[in-house]
């Protein structure tokens, strides 16, 4: 399935990923 999404779909996804997941290190730190 990942295999057939575009390339430019698949960086976006996992930009995606790591803004939320940066937000949630920021949260955890700042608490």
């Amino acid at each position: 399935m990942a295999l057939a999404m575009p390339r430019s779909a698949s960086i976006v996804y996992l930009r995606t990923l790591r803004f939320f997941f940066d937000q949630m290190l920021a949260e955890s730190q700042s608490a």
